[in-house]
Parts: C-alpha cells; sequence; structure tokens
C-alpha cells in the first residue's frame, strides 16, 4: 500500500458441535432427557471476521492524524446447548428464539497522536445494529426468556499518555 494507508483483516473459522450429549430428564414420567449430539456450542460462532483500515490523513504538529474504520462480522451463535431443539420430551416451544442471526457492524476513530500522547474521537456501531450478547430461557421460573441487547450506538473522546 503507502506509509499512509494500511489495510488489516483477520478471520476466524469454528467448528464446534457436540460428540455426544444428553440433556434434561423429565421426573414424572422417568423419560431420558433431549439428545443433543451434533448440535452446536452455545455462544460459538462459526465464523468470525474484521477489515480496517488506517488511514493516516496528516502530520500536524509534533504527531500525526489518522482515520481508523473497521467493520466486524459476527455468524450466527446460539445462545443454548439445545440449539432449535426441545428443552424436554414434549416440550411445545422449543429454543429457536434464543439465537442471534448473522451480523455485522460498524466502528471508527479519528486520533491524533504522537510518541507520548493519543487523543481522539470514536463511534462504536457507527449505523445502530440491534443485536442480542447473551440470552437464557428462564421459562421455568418466569415464563420468558432473557434476552440482553448488545449497546446501541456509542461514540466518546479519550486521551492516553504513554510513559
Amino acid at each position: 500500500m503507502s506509509p499512509d494507508f494500511s489495510f488489516n483483516a483477520s478471520l476466524g473459522l469454528l467448528h464446534s458441535k457436540y460428540d455426544q450429549l444428553i440433556l434434561g430428564r423429565d421426573v414424572a414420567s422417568g423419560s431420558v432427557g433431549v439428545d443433543l449430539a451434533g448440535n452446536e456450542l452455545p455462544f460459538a460462532p462459526s465464523v468470525t471476521a474484521q477489515v480496517g483500515i488506517d488511514w493516516k490523513l496528516a502530520e500536524v504538529g509534533d504527531g500525526k492524524i489518522e482515520f481508523l474504520p473497521r467493520l466486524s462480522y459476527t455468524g450466527h451463535q446460539w445462545f443454548s446447548p439445545f440449539n432449535d431443539r426441545e428443552s424436554f420430551p414434549g416440550d411445545p416451544i422449543g429454543n429457536s428464539r434464543l439465537k442471534q442471526g448473522a451480523m455485522a457492524k460498524v466502528d471508527a476513530q479519528l486520533l491524533w497522536s504522537n510518541d507520548r500522547v493519543t487523543a481522539g474521537f470514536f463511534v462504536k456501531n457507527l449505523f445502530e445494529k440491534k443485536y442480542y450478547l447473551y440470552g437464557l430461557d428462564l421459562r421455568s421460573f418466569f415464563g420468558l426468556d432473557f434476552l440482553t441487547p448488545a449497546d446501541p450506538r456509542t461514540y466518546g473522546a479519550m486521551v492516553r499518555f504513554n510513559f
């Protein structure tokens, strides 16, 4: 590229499936639980990726101004080891709602830095993508699921000193 512009990228591939696992048990009938062999592990997306650029816009004083946008991608992930299967034999609802679909989001920074100080502005989740970070089946206690949303668009300023 050039000394003022560089490209960076990463890719993560994960194959996580249960070889064998039986969870749950119907105490009333004594039946064995649900066979989850072949299900994906929870919180383990099969693909993650990130691409970004580091772009030096100008030299100002004894430092430089840089623009650092990033695009990150996360494949779908389950929040339950049951994936879309039933939690117990005869479960009328199943677990398909405890999943986050594949999604992408954009973050960016505008920084001024020299050898001793870095200062700048940042924005995370620039396009305010709505997605969930965590999910939990609480039907047996409260009759509903608990899903934790990710932060909306956030922005701010930062200063870092190097000693």
